[in-house]
């Protein structure tokens, strides 16, 4: 399923000591590196830091808390479809007298929310390995995220999923903040988000519409996914900083 991504990041660079602001708890694996503490690895990178927004601001979370969050798919009570919406205007083709009109009505079979793989949201920058200290990068970055299906839909169509998902359901959501990271000399860092999702499955009718009766024309299966949002609007997820040996 195609997302749209897009990022925008410039990074300031200062060497400085980076001590116990690093420091996240139940880190039962985490290490030390140069001064800076490595919580762990995931997708074969190692990770400094992880975030997430409560109560309207980003907050450490541990690493272990990620970790069973991203593997694990919450299923949602299934959304009841409203009533059948009359979304499009009579054909052309019909006499006024016989104009049809056309609607869609989303069933829901199943739904769940999940983390998605992390996307990367900055480039690579790097430490030298002279440096005396680790470095702070204080790194900008946006990521914004759209709702996709597996098959195309039309407007009327995901406006009758939008019926029936309900305030679950957005068209994209988005996230900007500035992230300090900490990088031991001779390394490279960057951030990632993952961005909340909810995936959606069920049947999409098209109903059709005259003065002769009401007639159910077409059926098809349909999943879909739209990005989640936080009550102060921004897209829900983890803000993930992570170090490398090498750009990636």
């Amino acid at each position: 399923m195609k997302k749209i991504i897009s990022m925008v990041c410039t990074a300031l660079m200062a060497l400085s000591l980076f001590g116990a602001t690093a420091a996240h708890a139940d880190t039962s694996n985490a290490k030390v590196e140069n001064s800076v503490k490595i919580l762990g690895e995931y997708n074969g990178k190692q990770v400094v830091s992880v975030k997430k927004i409560t109560n309207g601001n980003w907050v450490d979370v541990s690493f272990e808390e990620f970790l069973k969050d991203m593997n694990t798919k919450q299923q949602a009570t299934v959304h009841q479809n409203p009533t059948k919406m009359k979304l499009q205007s009579p054909t052309s083709i019909m006499k006024p007298a016989d104009a049809v009109y056309t609607w869609y009505d989303y069933w829901e079979s199943s739904g769940y929310y999940y983390n998605a793989s992390p996307r990367k949201t900055s480039p690579d920058y790097g430490c030298p390995s002279s440096a005396p200290a680790p470095c702070t990068l204080s790194l900008q970055y946006s990521l914004t995220q759209s709702k996709s299906a597996n098959v195309s839909l039309s407007l009327p169509e995901w406006n009758a999923i939008k019926a029936t998902l309900g305030y679950t359901y957005q068209d994209q959501a988005s996230v900007a903040a500035t992230y300090a990271l900490p990088v031991p000399p001779g390394k490279y860092g960057h951030m990632e988000f993952a961005p909340k999702y909810y995936h959606s499955e069920g049947t999409m009718e098209a109903w059709m519409s005259s003065i002769s009766g009401v007639q159910l024309v077409g059926t098809q299966y349909v999943g879909c996914e739209t990005p989640q949002k936080l009550q102060t609007g921004f897209l829900d997820g983890y803000a993930i900083g992570v170090i490398t040996n090498s750009p990636t």
